[in-house]
């Protein structure tokens, strides 16, 4: 009978899994979301630089980014100059990959809701659409970014831990937990960024001390673990750092290695500043700044009600565990230190994340973790709250955490009035539909509440860049080869002019021109990060710019004209630049040529690359 069901629950899992990544991969060929920054900015050059060794020959030419480990876009890479001239079997096999979030998403989901047959189906299907009505992940659905791969693997290795964590001490539970770790330590190993999964799994172990079997001994095993998989698929691109530039993190802690090619001392990643808070008050109530006319929590404008509302649940759960005792009896639809766990990890990331880098990209599991928050909320609101008093001492901390957002720069009061306007609706709504006496398990008043909540993310949903396949093109990257000439020099000046390199002459050197620091405080007005930390100027990089200037006899310069800004003005910072790196040499950059790089067959905004012969 158990093998029975073991091949019964093996074939739902597989039409689930087909279910998710058919659909995707459909939807990705209909629907195109505009190549992002990161694409051009880095991606698709250190994938070619990757798979060419192009290591020992060039030399800083997407600036920083160059040392991103680049494992994960030499395999971009490979698929685009592979599929090229098949956009749309290209188009379906990425869509098929961000299918497989919404699949873990899905055993997540199967795993912590408790109930049976139509109630959970119901259940999961809204968390599943809830999930799915994320703007931040429909804007991250394109080639041009790893995140939600990332994501997809970290979201599996929760999963395993959740799902094992509270599980007696025994050899099958501890290889299980082990394995989360060494997923986790995967990911981070191709994304410092993602080190939020590791704070998370801490302040989960930290928050269940008494309830794990030999808690220490668990922690050891899930941290060593992590630190392998980080070795894995970190160390040998750490290593190949250290040989080449005495700083196996270059150029982040450059402070501590002191490597000679670059003078940022940068801790973690300050590009995103503008994406943080200014002060405690902000950092505490953040989650409501989100709106559609500001950049809070990504580089595009996006509006997603489910953030704000997944803050306002959880201090609505804290309010109601003041004053009532929820224990796994009452809350009949979930485990209750599962979901207590969930909370804890999902809270912990968050703002570590904001903390440390303020780009929800970076943990977009979050918006899997915050459906469950938001619907086991809603089924307390519905079955516990029994009384008046309480439910309106909750009410009104909402209602006073929202004020305490209207004094808040650059966002504006009428912007602010309409977020409150649907939450207050959303939470009167709840209030006027729920007979707390007569419910049990799921009601017709749980599932009136969930279809609203449903209803209303779906509806203020609103994003930017996306647009629906014109299904004329025939590449998926096309890219006019400059006539550059062997041995020559090419000094990439901008971000953003790296990303035609892999077209052109490969016996030419690539080489990203340090900017000073004087010249920057003027200039690059798309940028809010700190000019000190942003551009190379080390003098050691000066001067190999000079020798090389002075030893090649063809050198040319590129650069992207949408990154210098709306300013023509802005293009005298390289002049003045180059002026100094060839001692006067080169006092106007002239004899330019546009270098046509078209997307899907569509010429974007930043597509603008021009390269000029200086010598």
């Amino acid at each position: 009978m158990k093998l029975i069901n073991f091949f019964k629950n093996i074939n739902k899992i597989a039409v689930i899994f087909l279910i998710c990544t058919l659909i995707c991969g459909i939807i990705n060929i209909f629907c195109i979301y505009q190549t992002n920054w990161d694409f051009f900015s880095y991606h698709f050059y250190n994938g070619w630089a990757f798979l060419n060794h192009r290591y020992d020959t060039d030399l800083l030419p997407a600036m920083f980014r160059t040392y991103f480990n680049p494992l994960l876009d030499g395999i971009l890479f490979l698929a685009i100059q592979k599929l090229n001239f098949h956009p749309f079997v290209f188009l379906f096999i990425t869509g098929a990959g961000y299918g497989l979030l919404f699949f873990c998403a899905y055993l997540l989901f199967d795993f912590v809701f408790i109930k049976k047959n139509l109630e959970k189906i119901f259940i999961i299907t809204i968390l599943i659409l809830l999930t799915v009505m994320s703007p931040i992940i429909l804007l991250s659905m394109n080639f041009g970014a790893n995140d939600i791969f990332l994501n997809t693997i970290g979201l599996f290795a929760f999963y395993v831990f959740i799902k094992n964590l509270f599980e007696n001490n025994s050899l099958k539970r501890n290889i299980f937990l082990m394995f989360s770790g060494l997923l986790i330590g995967n990911i981070i190993g191709l994304k410092y960024a993602l080190i939020t999964y590791s704070t998370g799994i801490f302040a989960c172990i930290i928050f269940n001390y008494k309830r794990i079997e030999k808690p220490i001994k668990t922690s050891l095993l899930i941290y060593f673990s992590m630190f392998l998989g980080f070795m894995l698929t970190g160390g040998w691109w750490m290593w190949l750092l250290w040989t080449k530039f005495h700083n196996p993190m270059f150029p982040y802690f450059n402070n501590i290695f002191h490597s000679p090619y670059a003078d940022i001392n940068s801790v973690y990643g300050y590009e995103f500043v503008h994406l943080r808070p200014k002060n405690i008050l902000q950092f505490i109530f953040y989650p409501l700044r989100n709106t559609l006319n500001g950049n809070v929590g990504i580089e595009n404008c996006f509006y997603d009600i489910k953030i704000p509302l997944t803050f306002i649940s959880c201090i609505t759960y804290f309010v109601i565990l003041k004053f009532k005792k929820i224990t796994s009896e009452t809350l009949q639809i979930v485990n209750l230190p599962v979901f207590n766990t969930i909370v804890i990890f999902t809270v912990s990331i968050y703002y570590t994340n904001l903390i440390l880098f303020g780009n929800l990209r970076y943990i977009l599991s979050v918006f899997a973790l915050s459906s469950i928050i938001i619907t086991v909320v809603c089924y307390i609101l519905c079955k516990e709250v029994n009384n008046k008093k309480e439910g309106l001492y909750g009410f009104l901390i909402i209602i006073l955490t929202l004020i305490n957002f209207i004094d808040l720069e650059s966002f504006g009061l009428f912007k602010y009035i309409s977020i409150f306007t649907a939450i207050i609706a959303a939470l009167l709504i709840l209030l006027f539909y729920t007979n707390y006496d007569k419910l049990k398990n799921i009601s017709k008043n749980f599932a009136t509440a969930l279809l609203i909540i449903l209803i209303t993310s779906s509806l203020t949903m609103k994003m930017t860049n996306s647009t629906f396949s014109n299904f004329y093109f025939k590449e998926i990257v096309t890219i006019r080869k400059a006539k550059i000439k062997d041995n020559s020099l090419v000094l990439c000046g901008t971000m953003l002019a790296n990303s035609v390199i892999p077209e052109q002459n490969p016996n030419a050197k690539y080489i990203g021109m340090p900017v000073q620091k004087e010249l920057v405080k003027n200039g690059f007005w798309n940028t809010k990060t700190v000019y000190k930390n942003i551009y190379f100027s080390d003098k050691t990089l000066e001067k190999y710019i000079k020798d090389l200037y002075q030893t090649n006899s063809d050198v040319y310069f590129i650069y992207a004209e949408w990154a210098l800004g709306e300013r023509k003005e802005d293009l005298k910072i390289y002049e003045k630049a180059l002026a100094k790196y060839t001692n006067g040499k080169v006092k106007k950059i002239n004899n330019c040529s546009r270098i046509s790089y078209y997307i899907f067959d569509s010429n974007q905004i930043w597509n603008n690359i021009f390269i000029c012969k200086i010598k």
